[in-house]
């Protein structure tokens, strides 16, 4: 199952904290005790605030991740 699909499993943007990346561009690494599921999809926050800042509006956020993971898909940065 896992072969079939592995981004299925994998965090969204290789793990990075898609709240400073939505609002800078930088790439902080999330840490999984900020790690939440939305929209069948596993999310990495660098600390709380962030994580919170997220949940407040998803959306803001996470678009801007799946944006980035298709523009990079053929060289997999962000996968």
């Amino acid at each position: 199952k896992f072969l079939a699909n592995p981004d299925a499993y994998s965090p969204v943007l290789s793990g990075y904290d898609p709240v400073h990346f939505a609002a800078g561009g930088k790439l902080v690494e999330g840490k999984r005790a900020f790690g939440i599921t939305y929209k069948n999809r596993l999310f990495l926050f660098a600390d709380e605030a962030s994580l919170n800042q997220f949940v407040q509006a998803p959306n803001n956020y996470a678009q801007p991740a799946y944006q980035a993971m298709q523009r990079s898909e053929s060289d997999g940065k962000y996968r």
